[in-house]
Formats: C-alpha cells, sequence, structure tokens
C-alpha cells in the first residue's frame, strides 16, 4: 500500500511538471522498486535480529540446564552420605549453581 502510495504520488508530481509517459512510468516504478526492496531488508534485518536473540537465549537455557542439573545431581547423590559430607556436598553444589549464574547470565542474575 505504502509503496503504490508513494508511485501514484511521483506519478502525479511528474504529470503536473510535464514529463513524458515514459519517464513518468520509468521513474515511479524504480523509485516503487527501491522503496519495496528497502522494506524488505528492513523487514529482513529485523527477523534475522530476533532469530539470533532467540538462537542466544536457546544457547544461555540449555548451559544453565547443564550447570544446575550437574549440581543437582550431587544434590541428590549426598543424600547417601553422612550428614558432615551431605551438607559440605550441598554447599559446594549451591556455590556451583551461584556460580554458574553469575558466568553464564552475567549482569542479568542477581545473587539472593
Amino acid at each position: 500500500m505504502c509503496v503504490f502510495g508513494i508511485s501514484a504520488a511521483l506519478e502525479l508530481w511528474l504529470y503536473r511538471q510535464g514529463a513524458s509517459l515514459l519517464v513518468m512510468m520509468v521513474s515511479s516504478d524504480v523509485i516503487a522498486g527501491l522503496f519495496a526492496g528497502l522494506l524488505y531488508y528492513n523487514t529482513l534485518r529485523a527477523v534475522r535480529r530476533r532469530r539470533a536473540m532467540v538462537i542466544h537465549r536457546l544457547a544461555v537455557i540449555a548451559a544453565m540446564n547443564h550447570c544446575v542439573r550437574n549440581a543437582l545431581d550431587l544434590i541428590l547423590m549426598s543424600l547417601t552420605l553422612e550428614q558432615r559430607e551431605s551438607a559440605e556436598m550441598i554447599n559446594e553444589s549451591t556455590s556451583r549453581i551461584t556460580w554458574a549464574l553469575k558466568e553464564i547470565l552475567g549482569s542479568e542474575f542477581t545473587d539472593e
């Protein structure tokens, strides 16, 4: 719709300027084509940027999943050990989870 409006406005302006039919058609087609190409390029760039952002977020989630699962496995295994060793393993696992969150999420992580 926008491309049509620009093309029609350009043709009207050229008509009022007394341009020949050939000049009106060629120039309005070229301008409309350039404008359509620019719109397509901007849309494609926005889609690619969004896709890259989603891929990055999925990579962060996968890394977090791996780190948290490893730490939680240690916590689960600690249930079979003596109480003192269990407490040490739980503290170590909690520290690893906190480290993983800080390392992977960076400034987005707040230690509460």
